[in-house]
């Protein structure tokens, strides 16, 4: 079995909307996939998707691509490498909006993701000044 990527859509592609960096860089910012297969009996699979934003600049477009999430876990511990003074809030969610850690942090502190199944999810750090949030695939 071979596996390739299917395009849809391109820099003159709108999908109807006008989006703001804000929208893309949201953690809710991605697909929702629904796959159908009517009367045929055979089985769907999907390794990840890539997204390809292309957006305007003062010198033209730029693409940009996205993977689903922005670190890959393999070691179950989570290294908070963000530059922000003292100490946060570091909050994990699961796909379906669970909150699964919540923990007091320091910048350079990794912290533990033991007991959480290889999965999607979404980390929230919250400082006095600022909320950071990003994604992150746990594999085997």
């Amino acid at each position: 079995m071979s596996f390739t990527y299917q395009a849809h859509g391109d820099s003159a592609n709108l999908w109807s909307t006008t989006l703001t960096p804000a929208e893309i860089n949201s953690p809710s910012f991605g697909v929702y996939l629904r796959i159908t297969n009517g009367n045929i009996d055979q089985t769907a699979q999907m390794d990840h998707v890539r997204i390809t934003v292309f957006y305007n600049t003062a010198s033209g477009i730029t693409e940009s691509e996205n993977l689903l999430f922005n670190y890959i876990i393999r070691d179950k511990k989570f290294n908070v490498t963000s530059a922000f003074k003292g100490s946060a809030a570091f909050r994990v969610f699961d796909v379906r909006g669970r909150v699964v850690i919540i923990k007091q942090i320091t910048p350079g502190m990794p912290v533990s993701l033991e007991g959480l199944n290889p999965d999607l999810y979404i980390f929230n750090i919250i400082t006095n000044e600022e909320s950071i949030y990003g994604r992150f695939l746990i594999t085997n």
